[in-house]
């Protein structure tokens, strides 16, 4: 009981003080897709593993507790061929431009070989907002998704557009090393789930294949590439299910320690107690 309120209190006094602690970093991993056209079987996702790369600043509140403001960019990519359902013929990329603000908190650190190595766990949380524009190849050429209307959007009876830009929510955890009193280097993955199954550009929206013909004969045919216009119009079906998208990024991040002026630890200005 004794330890337990000692360490409340050391908490609390540690909460309460002054941001001391910013670092500048860099992120670069790899990005996948989950929706409508991720593979069946995960080692079919190492073909859709697309570049990741970012930008951020922390400001580390306490031992504990961390702010982490960034921006990333990345790609995301899905195909019929690697579901093993190549007439579908569905397929389509994506580049992610999003900012994001995440609260890390780690419960503890580790030290082994008398000090040398030093690592924190941690496990992050926050919010993200993004921009996507899925494109696909049509015979040869790329092609914007979402001003064809390839489920009718824009039709009496149907949504407008669908938005470009959305929320997203964070999770994930990972690993830092601190390599010295200014770099730290760290492992880390996460997931973001999205508000919106139009990443892909598609979705489980009922269309009459007529309705999307009026959108032009570029999104009937990649909407449903096998139907026929002169025979198929009163055709109904869906291109998708109901859940939303989401998106995955995992890789390394290296950050800074920014007004170092040795003597202070990483910038605590209260060593917190351990135990």
């Amino acid at each position: 009981m004794k330890h337990i309120f000692i360490l409340l209190v050391s908490l609390a006094v540690c909460s309460s003080l002054p941001a001391q602690n910013h670092e500048l970093g860099v992120y670069t991993g790899l990005s996948f897709y989950e929706g409508e056209l991720a593979p069946p079987e995960i080692p079919l996702y190492f073909e859709t593993l697309r570049p990741a790369f970012g930008l951020f600043w922390r400001t580390n509140i306490n031992d504990y507790i961390a702010l982490r403001l960034g921006y990333n960019h990345l790609e995301l990519m899905g195909d019929d061929e690697l579901r093993g359902t190549p007439d579908g013929q569905r397929s389509f990329e994506t580049k992610i431009h999003e900012g994001y603000l995440n609260l890390e908190i780690t419960p503890f650190s580790l030290s082994f070989f008398r000090g040398a190595i030093n690592l924190e766990p941690y496990v992050y949380g926050g919010g993200a907002f993004f921009a996507f524009n899925p494109t696909r190849i049509w015979n040869g050429q790329e092609v914007e998704l979402q001003p064809l209307g390839t489920e009718a959007q824009g039709q009496a009876g149907y949504s407008a557009p669908y938005d470009l830009q959305g929320f997203a929510l964070i999770g994930g955890g990972g690993v830092k090393w601190l390599i010295n009193d200014q770099w730290t280097l760290g492992v880390e993955y996460g997931g973001r789930k999205t508000f919106t199954d139009h990443l892909d550009d598609i979705s489980a929206t009922e269309v009459v294949y007529g309705d999307v013909l009026k959108n032009g004969d570029l999104a009937a045919a990649i909407s449903r590439p096998w139907l026929n216009p002169d025979i198929d119009s009163n055709r109904t079906y869906r291109r998708g299910g109901p859940s939303s998208d989401w998106y995955f990024t995992g890789g390394l991040t290296l950050s800074y320690l920014l007004g170092y002026g040795g003597g202070g630890g990483r910038g605590k200005t209260v060593k917190c107690y351990e135990f």
